[in-house]
């Protein structure tokens, strides 16, 4: 572990400290959502205070990853990295996507319109809790919606120019697609 520290932008959570593993340093991490083979090849991890974490080794043991990170080198500085959250910059991702496809943190701050080109509002988070993706939303009005992020819900993506359009109906916004302008009104009238 390294001392030096770094002022994150863009921090993409990747994978949680979950445990100290043997007595020469190694910890257990929780990787959630990359490949474990793709976790040495961002070779420095961030913890939210910018703290660098190298990574020295690592290996897949059953459904674990197993890592050793540089400067930690006994089970007692290991035990003390329990909880921490790793993190890399965005811009540590590779850019090699396919038109349809893009990474989770690209979506957030992106305008959302309905598909009459009135602004909703804002995409404010990314969650899956298990039954699927679901974008949040943060309205005009300043409410926030989760909405299912499926095709029929969020017919187009545009991350270059900044927006997404999302269909009020499909996503579970309103039962009447004219409905938004009445909404949002008294949600602004209310706020």
């Amino acid at each position: 572990m390294e001392h030096n520290k770094k002022e994150l932008n863009k921090a993409v959570l990747l994978a949680v400290i979950r445990a100290a593993h043997g007595i020469r340093g190694d910890v257990v991490v929780n990787l959630l959502g990359a490949e474990p083979q793709r976790l040495k090849t961002y070779g420095v991890l961030y913890d939210d205070k910018g703290r660098l974490y190298e990574i020295v080794s690592m290996r897949v043991h059953k459904n674990n990853v197993i890592v050793r990170f540089k400067g930690v080198d006994d089970r007692s500085t290991a035990e003390a990295l329990k909880g921490v959250q790793l993190y890399i910059e965005r811009d540590q991702f590779a850019d090699d996507l396919d038109t349809d496809e893009f990474y989770q943190i690209d979506l957030i701050g992106l305008r959302v319109y309905d598909n009459t080109n009135q602004l909703l509002g804002e995409v404010s988070g990314f969650f899956n809790f298990g039954a699927g993706d679901l974008l949040e939303v943060r309205l005009i009005s300043h409410k926030t919606e989760l909405i299912p992020f499926s095709k029929a819900a969020v017919p187009e993506i545009c991350v270059a120019s900044g927006f997404l359009v999302v269909d009020p109906v499909a996503a579970g916004l309103f039962s009447d697609p004219h409905s938004f302008n009445d909404l949002a009104l008294n949600d602004l009238e209310k706020g």
